[in-house]
């Protein structure tokens, strides 16, 4: 993952494979406060889409107590923080 923070912007990469085969997830977005929200850009079925995302920052406590949702703390998170995904936001519609 290539993550990259330029005054409020955050965008970063995510490949994942599945099958065999790789898929690009391009992540952009807006951070205010304690969210982050932006657009993420992806192929599904050779037609680019492209969806609504948004993140939150959470402390440790708030990610124990939340196990509907998606945790994503970073390896460079200290004190306990990181970012949750909402559920629904898991699924592409």
């Amino acid at each position: 993952m290539n993550a990259k923070l330029a005054g409020d912007a955050v965008s970063f990469t995510v490949i994942r494979e599945l099958n065999g085969k790789k898929y690009t997830q391009k992540f952009s977005g807006k951070l205010s406060g304690d969210t982050i929200k932006g657009r993420v850009e992806f192929v599904r079925d050779g037609k680019p889409e492209s969806r609504e995302w948004a993140a939150r920052r959470t402390t440790e406590e708030g990610n124990e107590r939340s196990s509907s949702r998606k945790k994503a703390t970073s390896p460079e998170a200290r004190g306990g923080s990181g970012w949750q995904f909402p559920s629904e936001l898991k699924r592409a519609p």
